[in-house]
């Protein structure tokens, strides 16, 4: 009977160690998941920040090209007021330099009928 005991004893003891083993494997593979869940939540995680700094550069630069159109636009438009404010010189010029050329040629007419008129009344 205590020989009985003893190998009884012997197979509860190993039994034991086995269950320990197992606990322990269990316990190590616990945490390898839990690590590995911990990393995935972490890349999670960063996948959305990636996201937001995504939208924000993306934004960003929906601004700054808008804001660039409109300084271009601006410009266009200086620059076409500026064109325009000389075709309007320009035209000015010419329109003086015509009627110039109009009234000398009307002077010039007035005073060769006067020149003709006095040479008749003085025969």
């Amino acid at each position: 009977a205590l020989h009985e005991g003893q190998a009884q004893r012997a197979a509860a003891d190993k039994t034991a160690a086995q269950a320990q083993k197992q606990v322990e494997t269990l316990w190590a593979e616990a945490r390898r998941l839990s690590a590995q869940l911990n990393a995935t939540a972490a890349a999670a995680v960063d996948v959305e920040r990636l996201e937001a700094l995504r939208a924000d550069a993306v934004q960003r630069a929906v601004q700054e090209a808008v804001s660039a159109l409109e300084n271009q636009k601006m410009e266009v438009l200086k620059e076409a007021a500026a064109a325009q404010s000389q075709a309007v010189e320009g035209l000015k010029a010419a329109v003086r330099d015509e009627l110039v050329s109009d009234m000398r040629a009307l002077l010039s007419k007035l005073v060769d009928t006067k020149v003709e008129k006095e040479m008749q009344s003085n025969r």
